[in-house]
């Protein structure tokens, strides 16, 4: 007896990923969030695969769900984030919405009716989307009100208003 590999049940290729239709971008600059749309591991825009975005996309979604009853699922979540990026994709920014610009080329979109901050990577594809409020028991991943005491303080601080 030999411990061959069977290729019949295990391919030596994965299954066919196929390039996803969004890329995902760089390093989340969001204070508040812990990861981004994009993996560790996936680069910034070559070879990104439906898989990996795919994984990421659900991972995203499971964090930030409860702040978004409204939303059914991962692929809503990632299309209402793209919807925002309107706002900064004009010359001025429409009422209800604020947009601030990074010194790093990214910059986040704010819609103050649905309390909505989304956070852009330089090439205009989304990272975070979430609904900002204050650290507590209830929402460990919130704003540390040490550093930014308001919501305000904490929108002031996302880079230079436009």
């Amino acid at each position: 007896m030999t411990l061959g590999f069977d290729a019949g049940r295990f391919p030596p290729t994965p299954p066919a990923c196929y390039r996803a239709s969004w890329q995902l971008p760089g390093p989340d600059f969001h204070r508040q969030a812990t990861t981004s749309f994009r993996t560790a591991r996936t680069p910034l825009r070559h070879g990104v695969t439906s898989c990996s975005a795919e994984r990421t996309r659900k991972r995203h979604w499971l964090k930030h769900k409860a702040e978004f009853p409204e939303l059914a699922s991962a692929r809503e979540y990632v299309e209402l984030a793209h919807a925002h990026r309107h706002a900064a994709d004009l010359p001025q920014p429409p009422q209800g919405y604020r947009v601030w610009d990074r010194p790093n080329g990214s910059y986040a979109v704010y819609h103050e009716r649905t309390n909505t901050l989304v956070s852009y990577g330089s090439d205009g594809l989304p990272k975070t989307l979430n609904r900002p409020a204050p650290k507590s028991s209830d929402n460990p991943k919130g704003f540390d009100t040490k550093l930014w005491p308001t919501l305000e303080d904490y929108l002031k601080a996302q880079g230079t208003r436009r």
